[in-house]
């Protein structure tokens, strides 16, 4: 009897030790790898109670805090990255503003007129400066989802209305026509402001990416509860390498007049679409050109 008894404890203390104590000592070992940021540790315990279980519960936090970790270096390359881009915009505004200080300060220029060049130079680096700061604080405040937009029931089309008037000036300097058709009622909940400025931006994108003497088509159609607004220019068009980081902070494509651009109009027009709903996309245009297209709900039953 107590040989039997000695088997069968034996036994016992095998299946034991295989079904429970060598996963829990397995488990035990992850949870220290998870502890100090080893989140490729896995039990790879495949068994159907409670114990299989709590493995597959332990994996899946691997596999949560693994995803966390990536995200969180993500962001910090991207807060590296944005503040290395900062940075490099403030940069040459202000080497080109202690170089000119210096001249004047050291009494180098006694011509009047290249005196008058350098402070015209100055101004417009000081300008140029005040349009980064702005358009930095604009996107910071529409890229937090606690900075509340003040929305009214608008007529998009009038908002489109208005920037195409605020793009005629530079539209005409190059002999660009803007052309478009009859506007249709769009009725939504929006900051009239916020969609003139989205507009504005891309208007102002197509015409210095234009050739001079060219045509940016806006076309507007609206079926129903859905509207779309596209802006169409016949440039080169947007390289490949750039096309899936337009919308990204500071990207840039060289074009006619494109030089004293920020690289933040396009993030920010894209931040404003985004706290409307509106889905706003670009893409190359069959036959050459770049073509950026707004899609949004129409609220027919808005007074």
């Amino acid at each position: 009897a107590m040989a039997v008894a000695f088997l069968v404890a034996s036994g016992l203390s095998f299946l034991l030790a295989r079904r429970f104590l060598r996963p829990l000592a397995r488990m035990e070992k992850v949870a220290a790898a998870l502890a100090v940021g080893d989140y490729r540790a896995r039990t790879g315990i495949a068994q159907g109670d409670e114990v299989g279980s709590l493995a597959q519960s332990l994996d899946a936090l691997a596999v949560r805090l693994a995803d966390a970790a990536e995200e969180s270096e993500r962001l910090a390359q991207m807060r590296q990255d944005f503040l290395a881009s900062v940075s490099h915009e403030l940069r040459t505004p202000l080497t080109v503003l202690r170089g000119s200080l210096e001249v004047l300060e050291a009494g180098l220029l006694t011509d009047g007129e290249e005196r008058r060049r350098y402070l015209a130079q100055m101004e417009a680096n000081i300008g140029q400066l005040d349009r980064l700061v702005g358009d930095l604080f604009d996107l910071t405040r529409l890229q937090n989802a606690d900075f509340p937009i003040e929305k009214a029931p608008v007529n998009v089309a009038d908002a489109l209305s208005d920037a195409l008037r605020s793009a005629r000036p530079l539209a005409a300097q190059r002999e660009i026509t803007l052309a478009f058709g009859e506007l249709p009622l769009i009725l939504m909940a929006a900051d009239f402001g916020r969609l003139r400025q989205m507009f504005l931006i891309v208007l102002d994108n197509a015409v210095k990416f234009s050739p001079a003497q060219g045509v940016v088509e806006i076309t507007v159609t609206a079926k129903k509860e859905r509207w779309r607004i596209a802006i169409r220019d016949h440039g080169t068009g947007i390289a490949p390498k750039i096309l899936p980081h337009l919308f990204q902070r500071f990207q840039r494509q060289k074009g006619e007049g494109n030089e004293s651009g920020t690289g933040l109009g396009l993030a920010i027009a894209k931040a404003i679409a985004d706290r409307h709903g509106i889905a706003l996309t670009a893409a190359n245009a069959e036959g050459g050109g770049a073509i950026f297209t707004f899609r949004g709900t129409n609220s027919p039953g808005m007074h």
